[in-house]
């Protein structure tokens, strides 16, 4: 099996009570850090939203990463 054909079969989309339990942020903020393009964008499922749970989870990292190291982002909590 080829390395892309692993990787997308390791994808999933979350919802948003998902990714608001995930990040600890309100339906408001993260709204406006998409705006702001400063958390990853939903895929749109028909009239339905969903996020690709290995973005959320890489903003996470980056979140902890930057925190750690005494850099702000712009996409900080």
């Amino acid at each position: 099996m080829s390395e892309a054909m692993s990787n997308s079969m390791n994808l999933r989309l979350i919802r948003l009570p998902q990714v608001k339990a995930m990040v600890g942020l309100g339906t408001t903020a993260i709204y406006e850090k998409i705006k702001k393009g400063e958390f990853p964008r939903q895929i749109k499922l028909g009239r339905l939203s969903g996020w690709v749970e290995s973005e959320v989870q890489d903003w996470i990292s980056q979140q902890i990463m930057a925190s750690r190291s005494g850099v702000l982002t712009t996409g900080d909590l």
